[in-house]
């Protein structure tokens, strides 16, 4: 039995490559499956790869009905070689294809018996959600997985964790020097509580909704689930372990000292001083008093080194020279919200944390870093004690 169907060319290549990523960023890796189900006035898309399924629903009034799954690239290819404005697609069921019928021809495209991950994203979730304001949610999404890569080399992290609990849901991004973390509190509490670690690139497609949608959020046997009014996507939750992150973050509780800066300004000095760092020692230096505040770089190598001083409060009479890798201190600036920020330290701790400004429903939301803090003054008087 043949069904056929009449659609706009255009129309069904954006929605196809709008869920895919094919049109942006890279939101599913790997081979990636495309499923589709005509019926009811409308035609569902969902594409899958083998941890994530994002789905869509295009209105379209038909008296068809049919069912099939497709490798997706096949059909993206296919559709792109076109400039009708219409195509027909007819699903043989007998075969077990796809035809693509067009001004030139026929284009046919075979269906896979079977591809990975499938049965379990397709799984009916009957967990209690969670609401959350799409104004609140998307941005700490997108801050966090900033933080959610390997361009070191030491870590795995590539996954975004979050914890739902009655009033609050936590978010964490990390890598192996730098971890962001926000808690948004929710307009409507609930009695959910769940937590898990899920793929960052999945939800990349939830960027574009708009600010004045809600997000469900449900969480159940393995699976992450968020449903706006035209998206879902689901995600197979990652086995990884995430790192005990409330225990960095409590280094914070009792800072020695702040520094309050303009959040631009000190990115464009950090990110010109940069540029001298030595090859040997990829390190910047922030030497912080009360009467100014330096960033400095220094290359014996190239016999060179640079330095620039910016606007500043800094609350505490002893000279700190904190030492960091100008890679992270530059994202961590970029992710943060606001046009002043305030980095708080503390001498017997290794961890720098930055703040931005907090907004909407947001309760909490910090950066922190590894760098080296060093009472400048101290070594100083070590170093003449030892002479």
């Amino acid at each position: 039995m043949k069904n056929l169907i009449k659609i706009n060319r255009k129309l069904f290549l954006a929605t196809v490559l709008k869920i895919s990523g094919s049109a942006g960023s890279s939101i599913l890796d790997g081979e990636k499956y495309l499923s589709i189900t005509v019926g009811d006035d409308k035609i569902e898309f969902y594409c899958y790869n083998d941890h994530s399924r994002i789905s869509t629903i295009l209105e379209f009034k038909t008296d068809q009905s049919f069912h099939c799954d497709i490798r997706l690239n096949m059909l993206i290819d296919t559709l792109k070689l076109l400039d009708d404005d219409f195509i027909m697609l007819e699903f043989d069921d007998v075969k077990m294809r796809l035809i693509i019928i067009h001004k030139k021809g026929e284009g046919k495209i075979s269906i896979p018996k079977d591809f990975p991950g499938k049965e379990k994203l397709d799984t009916v979730c009957h967990s209690e959600k969670v609401i959350v304001s799409a104004q609140d949610l998307i941005p700490e999404l997108k801050a966090s997985a900033r933080f959610c890569i390997n361009d070191d080399f030491q870590t795995r992290m590539t996954g975004i964790n979050i914890v739902c609990s009655p009033e609050l849901i936590e978010i964490c991004g990390t890598d192996a020097l730098t971890l962001y973390y926000s808690a948004i509190k929710l307009d409507l509490p609930s009695s959910v509580i769940a937590s898990g670690t899920f793929s960052k690139d999945a939800v990349s497609i939830l960027y574009d909704i708009s600010p004045d949608e809600d997000v469900a959020i449900s969480i159940e046997d393995g699976i992450i689930v968020f449903s706006a009014y035209e998206i879902e996507v689901r995600s197979v939750l990652l086995e990884e372990t995430f790192p005990n992150y409330k225990g960095i973050l409590s280094q914070d509780e009792n800072p020695t000292s702040t520094l309050m800066a303009d959040r631009k300004v000190l990115g464009s000095s950090v990110s010109r001083v940069s540029k001298y760092k030595d090859i040997h020692n990829e390190s910047l230096e922030l030497q912080m008093s009360l009467s100014e505040t330096v960033v400095y770089s220094e290359s014996p190598t190239y016999n060179q080194l640079a330095e620039e001083t910016f606007a500043f409060e800094y609350d505490n009479e002893n000279d700190l020279t904190i030492s960091f890798a100008p890679k992270y201190l530059i994202r961590s600036l970029k992710a943060v919200k606001g046009d002043k920020i305030k980095m708080s330290f503390n001498i017997n701790s290794p961890a720098v944390f930055v703040y931005g400004d907090s907004s909407n429903g947001i309760v909490s939301s910090k950066i922190m870093l590894v760098g080296k803090v060093i009472n400048t003054k101290a070594l100083e008087m070590a170093e003449k004690k030892g002479k």
